[in-house]
């Protein structure tokens, strides 16, 4: 059995090594990853999230190519030390929050196929707390470690 390498481009240059072809397969977000699909360097296989969307409409979702309720979205939070101030806390959310929302900002990002979903502090360390819990119970079922 062939083994492959796979490269989670979260440094830019995993694109360009996927383009170079020094691997044969990466997974990436869809701002990082569209441009190169739109350009025909790359082609995209799947999305991981549950629907279709944005600049990658037409290419099927896992799910639809037979991994039921396959869900795996990127996403990006600000974070701030521990024992940060509330009072700091609510000014950079309201901040950052803005900027997000302000019409270039979110045309940029929309262009690039992100989907702004924005929360409160509150509520982003809820969704934290869960993502953590569902991705150790991958890695426990699935018996994953480090190479």
């Amino acid at each position: 059995m062939q083994s492959i390498k796979l490269v989670v481009p979260f440094p830019p240059g995993g694109t360009t090594d996927q383009i170079a072809r020094h691997v044969p397969v990466a997974i990436g977000s869809a701002a990082l990853m569209s441009p190169s699909v739109k350009a025909g360097r790359l082609r995209a296989l799947a999305v991981t999230s549950p629907k279709r969307f944005g600049p990658m409409a037409d290419v099927a979702t896992i799910s639809e190519q037979g991994v039921p309720n396959f869900d795996s979205e990127a996403w990006w939070g600000l974070h701030a030390p521990a024992g940060t101030l509330p009072a700091v806390i609510a000014k950079m959310h309201k901040a950052f929050s803005d900027a997000l929302r302000s019409p270039a900002v979110e045309s940029k990002l929309t262009d690039q196929g992100v989907v702004l979903k924005t929360s409160s502090p509150q509520e982003f360390a809820k969704f934290l707390e869960s993502e953590v819990t569902r991705w150790a119970k991958v890695v426990k079922e699935n018996k994953i470690t480090p190479q």
